[in-house]
């Protein structure tokens, strides 16, 4: 799955539990210890923010969902940084 460019922005589709699509607006790409991660809004202006991880499994780049809070703790730090310096 790569981001894709509409409009001068990136987006990126997933499917739900039930396989509806879901889009999100790619809103910045950091690496935090060697790993690259994606800042994710969604369509709906509702504020929401998400943060994916890049992998590669098997030589196919996959995008995971954190779960680990301590490794989105981390990577939501270096945004900041990115953000207001």
């Amino acid at each position: 799955m790569n981001y894709y460019n509409k409009d001068d922005k990136y987006f990126m589709d997933f499917k739900d539990e039930e396989g509806n699509k879901i889009t999100f607006e790619v809103i910045a790409e950091i690496f935090v210890d060697e790993k690259k991660y994606l800042i994710l809004g969604d369509d709906k202006d509702s504020g929401d923010s998400y943060v994916v991880r890049e992998d590669v499994v098997d030589g196919n780049i996959e995008y995971n969902f954190l779960e680990d809070e301590e490794e989105f703790l981390k990577v939501k730090k270096e945004y900041k940084k990115l953000i207001y310096g």
